[in-house]
């Protein structure tokens, strides 16, 4: 992932399990079932503190509309771009709806389009730089994919 206003590059790990989630920002497959390999593009989201181990998503409220996110895999590199401000979607911890296939905010606020055949980036990291029970969400649409030669 890249932070062009830093140019900061970002390692992401597979996983949920506690350490993953201290260490570095970790990626969740929001579509993948039990036993489905993973998918990119697919809808996916990625979890990281805002301060502590790194502060990988520190400046997630600058983000705007339209800013790029930049992930690079062994296979591709893809650009999403985002569909909200950083800072414009604020949930509780217990908002899992963030994290659907094709997520639809029962509140009727900040949403990406209902498409289920799109492809997605969730942002997520704390609302508050300290402890708070709020996460910012940050919603990125899939703009381009180049396969790595």
């Amino acid at each position: 992932m890249d932070d062009h206003d830093e140019g900061r590059r970002l390692l992401v790990v597979p996983g949920q399990r506690r350490l993953q989630r201290l260490a570095r920002p970790v990626h969740s497959d929001a579509q993948r079932g039990q036993g489905q390999q993973r998918r990119l593009p697919g809808t996916f989201a990625v979890a990281g503190h805002r301060v502590t181990h790194g502060e990988p998503l520190r400046n997630l409220p600058q983000l705007r509309v339209g800013d790029d996110v930049i992930v690079e895999t062994r296979d591709a590199t893809y650009t999403y771009r985002l569909i909200n401000d950083g800072d414009s979607l604020e949930v509780t911890n217990l908002a899992t709806w963030v994290l659907d296939p094709v997520p639809a905010n029962p509140e009727g606020g900040v949403q990406p389009a209902q498409d289920p055949g799109q492809s997605l980036l969730t942002l997520v990291a704390c609302a508050e730089v300290f402890h708070t029970d709020h996460r910012l969400i940050a919603f990125a649409e899939l703009v381009d994919t180049e396969p790595r030669g």
